[in-house]
């Protein structure tokens, strides 16, 4: 099998959603268990054997929660990132407006869900689009030759909401996000994947190993140091201001 077959295989699978038993019901003693005690039955095995039947037996809850209306073993499974990929689809970038609509949710879909932090990451891409909230490229405004002449990352420069910039974060995002950003780097610049990035480097502290929570949470909120989050403080006034301002239109709910 061809490694793209294999890709478009597991990319299918992932969205399977099927019903199977679960072993949190199944007693020991069932069929299930039968290979295991049929495997591990010589002599020298039957501690071994007592000891993990008696173990798996005691994982077993299901069958003991009536009251949650479990009625048998069969369970529902799910990929979760074939779900995100459901929500994906509903996201709006069709305007200015409707994208800041979209980054709020998704910030709100993925646990942030401060105001203030939710404010600061809406100033951030201002900032780093040039207040279009599109993905860009770093210094759109000059050519190709230019950036491949002078910038020493090249062709690892800026991308997306949140410019992402260096070739080891893009070998972060290519894992993270199942898709080759290294040998396509321009995919970063795709709507979807650009949000994830934003995202995910201000919640886990991707880009610079500093998390928006650490500077802004529910003792403090430092919207000037934030900006450490991205790129030292390049900028960080400007965008502290600007981000006063997002959560003035969040509480005044101009973007439900």
């Amino acid at each position: 099998m061809s490694k793209l077959t294999a890709k478009a295989s597991d990319n299918e699978r992932h969205k399977i959603v099927a019903r199977h038993n679960s072993e949190w019901w199944t007693p020991t003693s069932e069929a299930m268990m039968a290979r295991f005690k049929e495997i591990y039955s010589s002599p020298e095995s039957h501690a071994l054997i007592d000891h993990e039947l008696e173990r798996v037996r005691q994982l077993g809850w299901m069958d003991k929660t009536s009251s949650l209306g479990f009625d048998g073993p069969d369970v529902w499974h799910f990929y979760p990132l074939a779900l995100q990929e459901k929500q994906a689809a509903n996201y709006n970038f069709s305007n200015r407006h409707e994208t800041i609509k979209t980054i709020i949710r998704a910030c709100r879909a993925n646990g942030i869900s401060m105001d203030e932090q939710i404010a600061y990451i809406l100033a951030t891409v201002e900032r780093e689009t040039g207040n279009t909230f599109e993905p860009v490229i770093e210094a759109y405004w000059l050519s190709e030759k230019y950036r491949k002449e002078n910038f020493s990352y090249y062709p690892y420069y800026g991308r997306g909401f949140v410019q992402i910039t260096w070739k080891h974060n893009y070998e972060k995002y290519s894992k993270k996000l199942s898709i080759d950003l290294v040998s396509n780097p321009d995919l970063a610049l795709e709507n979807e994947n650009s949000l994830f990035i934003l995202i995910d480097g201000f919640k886990n502290g991707v880009f610079t190993g500093k998390k928006i929570a650490e500077y802004i949470n529910s003792r403090s909120i430092d919207f000037f140091n934030a900006r450490r989050c991205i790129n030292g403080l390049d900028h960080a006034q400007e965008i502290a201001d600007s981000a006063r301002s997002y959560l003035t239109n969040l509480r005044n709910g101009i973007y439900d």
